[in-house]
């Protein structure tokens, strides 16, 4: 028998092995080890079929049902370890709060996503934010666990980190409680759809949120191009501008911000409840109420009359481009009252027939345009979207049909 370092005599022991001239094989058959002259071969060999998702091993003229998958086993390792990085071919981040907490149980329920971004993935580790998917089975990283190869490298980094091992046919992982912390995070350039069951779309829903917490789910945003403030209609307006933008599943608004998210109504409400006391807290000095839809839903109509509402315009964004035109009010040697120039606006729009749709002014210059409100409202948000829309130009406007 050739001699064995204090590791590999440790691996064999641990493994169970039988000893057949230069191969070692386990009790269960599942492990292969073989002896190239006085050293074992570190990559394990081990032939696998999947039968409805149980795994089971062939020997010569016999077919065996292995034992149970490797789940939720709990193991501490250093995730730069040569080894785990070597074999590494995907990683799922957090993407909740800027990928800086979340749950064990909001890792679990991304496993289907990581596992559609590589069809070679045998083994995941679960926790410290994050899921990886490596290309080693289960029993390989359980071996490598127990001959140290994957913890002594990063004690003079603070000690390994604690994570779940998994294998990918394993059934759905009981609940637990346990949250994991840290600031590592990792990227990954493949993409591919996961298979879930969806929740029916929800439209004009209200969901109360802490807007700091949104920011790691936000694709587009746009903000209020008035100091003072835009109606509920504007921010609609934008917010139904990001209906069909890649990557776009929500749109709200609040505050003064429309929002384009990357997750449903219901799982943006699902993320926020996972943060609890911490949306409590953030909240506690600033609470929005999100008017929402998913972007399955029909488009929020904005009001069919608009009377006196303030409008505001991009940067750079001309009345005319809107169908907006300026005119002229005349009070003698003095300027126009305010309600002269309402008045003068209204009585031109009225004298252009069915031409102009919406009267309004600009301080105290009379405003008539051949779009109503919403129309209006609408082409500054179609700006927006392919311009850099800032503080502009803000006009009072009215429906034709207001009196």
């Amino acid at each position: 028998m050739p001699e064995f370092s204090h590791d590999e005599q440790y691996f064999l022991r641990h493994h169970q092995f039988l000893l057949y001239a230069d191969h070692f094989q386990s009790h269960d058959r599942r492990w292969n080890v073989f002896v190239v002259g006085d050293h074992i071969l570190r990559f394990i060999q081990r032939k696998r079929i999947t039968i409805d998702k149980h795994r089971t091993s062939t020997s010569t003229g016999t077919t065996t049902t292995s034992a149970a998958p490797i789940c939720n086993l709990n193991i501490n390792i250093c995730l730069n370890a040569a080894l785990i990085s070597a074999n590494s071919v995907a990683t799922y981040n957090c993407p909740l709060l800027g990928g800086l907490l979340c749950t064990v149980n909001d890792l679990l329920s991304a496993v289907p996503q990581l596992l559609g971004l590589n069809p070679n993935i045998a083994s995941v580790l679960i926790g410290n934010n994050e899921l990886i998917g490596l290309t080693l089975t289960p029993e390989e990283v359980s071996a490598a666990v127990a001959s140290g190869e994957l913890s002594g490298v990063c004690d003079a980094l603070g000690g390994p980190v604690s994570v779940i091992l998994d294998d990918p046919t394993c059934p759905a992982n009981p609940t637990v409680t346990t949250s994991t912390s840290s600031t590592r995070a990792t990227s990954t350039t493949s993409t591919a759809p996961a298979t879930t069951t969806t929740a029916p779309p929800l439209c004009d829903a209200q969901v109360a949120f802490c807007a700091p917490l949104v920011v790691a789910f936000t694709v587009r945003s746009q903000v209020c191009p008035n100091v003072l403030g835009c109606s509920d209609a504007q921010m609609q307006a934008f917010a139904n501008s990001f209906i069909g933008l890649p990557g776009v599943k929500s749109v709200a608004y609040a505050d003064n911000i429309a929002y384009g998210f990357s997750l449903t109504t219901t799982q943006l409400q699902q993320q926020l409840a996972v943060l609890g006391p911490i949306n409590d807290i953030c909240t506690a000095a600033s609470i929005f109420t999100l008017a929402i839809s998913d972007t399955t839903c029909p488009a929020t109509a904005l009001p069919t009359q608009q009377c006196g509402v303030d409008v505001a315009l991009c940067t750079l964004e001309t009345l005319a481009s809107v169908g907006v035109t300026s005119g002229t009010c005349s009070n003698g040697i003095l300027p126009c009252t305010p309600s002269q120039v309402t008045s003068a606006a209204k009585d031109s729009c009225g004298s252009q027939g069915g031409v102009c749709r919406a009267y309004g002014n600009n301080l105290l210059t009379p405003l008539t345009a051949t779009q109503s409100v919403a129309q209006i409202q609408q082409s500054i948000a179609s700006y927006a979207l392919g311009n850099t829309c800032l503080v502009g130009t803000t006009v009072t406007l009215s429906d034709s049909a207001c009196t």
